[in-house]
C-alpha cells in the first residue's frame, strides 16, 4: 500500500489552543495546517506568536459561526470536502474532543 505523500491537518483551536505551532518545525513542503477558530478560541502566547512567525505561508485560517459544537460540525463537513476532492491525501484532526471518533471510524472504513 502507498503511502500518502501529503498530510492535511484539521485543527480544532477551540480544544487545543496554540498547541498546533509544534506542528510547525516538522511540516512537510507538501502539508497543510488549516486552523478552524471561533471567537471562543483562546489567545496566542507571544512565544507562540514568535514561531509562527517563522513560517507566514505555513497555515491556512477558516473562522467558523460559534454554537454548540458549532466548529466541530464545520470542520467535519470541511473534511468530507477535502476527502471527495483529494481521497489519498491523509487527513489528522487535531483536538482533545473525542466527540470527533465517530466520524474517523466513518472515513477510515
Amino acid at each position: 500500500m502507498r503511502m500518502a505523500n501529503r498530510k492535511v491537518y484539521l485543527v480544532d483551536t477551540e480544544n487545543v489552543g496554540s498547541a498546533w505551532t509544534q506542528l510547525l518545525p516538522g511540516k512537510g513542503s507538501k502539508d497543510v495546517i488549516i486552523l478552524f477558530f471561533t471567537e471562543n478560541s483562546p489567545g496566542i502566547s507571544y512565544n507562540d506568536l514568535d514561531t509562527i512567525r517563522q513560517y507566514p505561508s505555513a497555515f491556512e485560517l477558516i473562522e467558523c459561526t460559534p454554537g454548540k459544537n458549532g466548529l466541530d460540525f464545520q470542520l467535519v463537513s470541511y473534511l468530507g470536502y477535502l476527502i471527495r476532492s483529494a481521497p489519498k491525501t491523509e487527513y489528522i484532526i487535531i483536538t482533545n474532543d473525542t466527540g470527533y471518533d465517530a466520524v474517523v471510524r466513518f472515513w477510515s472504513s
